[in-house]
């Protein structure tokens, strides 16, 4: 197996993982907005109370940055592209959004976030499981940061890519 082989390989199972991501931080916000619209309590619907428009607005404003990330990553990756950095830090944001993301869920549902009937915790374990997949959000900030500080660049293959 060639080295640009192994790049290609990591590159692909973390921008799965950053699109599983993704996928699951969109799912919590759609079921937080739908359960914020009809949930009513003190004789109003709990998405009217600031805490809660707060929390939707920040999943909102996540979501839509974790899927520019993502599709960056995404199309580099698919044009043949080196994207190491650029799936790296869509697979940490992405996780880590989907981790706040699956935190307000489960506050926003309160107490039913924990019925079976609901997939709100099975959200949470999965948002976890994410984070740590194909590198674990710590081994990401390492990875960006070395890079960032010039230390270890995530694009150092790209050369060897070219020559192939």
């Amino acid at each position: 197996i060639r080295m640009l082989d192994v790049v290609r390989q990591v590159d692909f199972g973390r921008l799965v993982v950053a699109a599983r991501s993704l996928g699951l931080a969109q799912a919590c916000l759609d079921a937080s907005v739908g359960y914020a619209d009809l949930r009513t309590a003190f004789g109003q619907k709990i998405g009217s109370f600031q805490m809660i428009k707060q929390q939707i607005a920040d999943m909102v404003c996540e979501v839509a940055a974790a899927r520019e990330l993502v599709s960056k990553a995404a199309r580099l990756y698919d044009a043949g592209t080196i994207a190491t950095r650029e799936v790296s830090i869509a697979k940490y944001f992405a996780g880590e959004v989907c981790n706040r993301a699956a935190q307000a869920t489960m506050e926003i549902f309160g107490g039913y976030a924990f019925s079976d009937e609901l997939p709100i915790s099975i959200y949470l374990n999965y948002a976890k499981l994410y984070q740590t997949g194909e590198g674990s959000a710590n081994l990401q900030r390492v990875l960006i940061a070395d890079d960032a500080l010039g230390w270890k660049r995530m694009d150092r293959h790209a050369s060897a890519a070219r020559r192939a």
